[in-house]
């Protein structure tokens, strides 16, 4: 939200100070990396669903990462409902 609301005083910076801010903000996600055994111990279906959001938003970008996690979970929700 903010990024959208400061995005005209970001234009003029360069890309590499923006792909730096961007690396920061990333930072407590890469620490992660350390507990992924632990994620696997306590439950597999979470754990690649926080495997593959963190890949989709490397590889795309943060808002399509996280409404991949998003749908992924609520279809999980939605599947262990019982009927």
């Amino acid at each position: 939200m903010v990024i959208y609301a400061a995005g005209p005083l970001l234009y003029w910076l360069p890309m590499c100070v923006l792909a730096s801010i961007i690396v920061v903000g990333l930072k407590g996600m890469l620490i992660q990396f350390r507990d992924l055994r632990k994620y696997w111990n306590v439950d597999k279906i979470d754990w690649g669903i926080w495997v593959s959001t963190y890949i989709f938003s490397i590889c795309f970008a943060a808002n399509v990462g996280l409404l991949f996690g998003v749908v992924c979970t609520v279809a999980i929700v939605i599947g262990r409902f019982p009927r």
